[in-house]
């Protein structure tokens, strides 16, 4: 598919998505989960999602935790587990409104390797951040995932440049969202090969939220091969009891020491990589 022909398509998505773009900004219309308040009163101002890849779910879930903040007025510093590299083409579609067809034709949102970060739902993200843009509201997208050479860990960059560029460091809350593995508390020394992100932050400057589901299907990768991705069932994480029917997020949740609460998105489904669903055959 040519790069005109992904770039109607990504104009007909940004057509049908909410939040066109607006002299002032409109209200927003948000479904913030149940126990969101609780977690905007807390004194922290990064929040990191502990996610399994490749669902419909958790894109959904992050973006009324976005509009949430933005209704009450505060700025988003909002990071993705991509690669730096791709952030000029990440600017480049969020300014021309989630038209741009660039991003598709870097690297990791190309290659076969497509490990369930780079999905139609995060496409769909991607999108609806660039009109919430476009209509005046102050949100921005990071790609977080830097390596340093000769450092302990692969998270050890990715630490250092949320540190100096994501709230607390800045006005603003900051959300990024990440693999289970990368933010779950694990208590390792930050100069320690084990280290990940949570390594390099105390509890009073972050809180790690991690997701609680249902069964179903995630499009994830086993192995380090192309042949091992793609739509895999999932058994339910069900960490915490709710009464709430649909998402939720609950503090302080009684697991098992590894984070601060959970956010719960009920069934999971899986998303496809984003470029397949731009193919001809996809």
């Amino acid at each position: 598919m040519t790069r005109t022909a992904i770039a109607a398509a990504l104009a007909l998505l940004a057509l049908l998505l909410p939040g066109r773009a607006a002299a002032t900004p409109p209200p927003l219309a948000c479904e913030t989960p149940a126990g969101f308040q609780e977690l905007y009163e807390r004194p922290q101002r990064l929040i990191f999602l502990a996610e399994i890849h490749g669902t419909e779910q958790v894109p959904a879930f992050l973006y009324e935790l976005i509009c949430g903040y933005l209704a009450r007025g505060e700025r988003v510093v909002l990071g993705l587990e991509m690669d730096h590299g791709d952030q000029p083409a990440i600017d480049a579609f969020l300014k021309d409104g989630g038209r741009n067809p660039d991003l598709l034709f870097t690297y990791w949102w190309w290659n076969d390797f497509q490990f369930g970060v780079h999905t139609s739902a995060k496409l769909d993200l991607l999108t609806r951040v660039a009109l919430l843009q476009a209509a005046g509201y102050p949100v921005e997208v990071h790609a977080v995932v830097r390596y340093e050479r000769d450092a302990p860990s692969t998270d050890t960059g990715r630490a250092r440049y949320i540190r100096e560029n994501f709230p607390p460091a800045r006005d603003g809350i900051g959300i990024v969202l990440m693999g289970r593995l990368h933010v779950l508390w694990n208590g390792n020394p930050p100069d320690q090969p084990t280290a990940n992100l949570s390594s390099h932050f105390d509890r009073d400057e972050a809180i790690v939220l991690h997701m609680s589901h249902e069964a179903g299907k995630a499009w994830v990768c086993y192995g380090t091969r192309a042949s091992g991705c793609g739509v895999w069932e999932r058994a339910a994480l069900n960490l915490v009891d709710s009464p709430h029917k649909g998402p939720f997020i609950k503090l302080d949740a009684d697991t098992v020491g590894e984070d601060d609460g959970v956010f719960y998105v009920g069934p999971i489904t899986p998303s496809p990589p984003a470029f397949a669903t731009l193919r001809p055959d996809g």
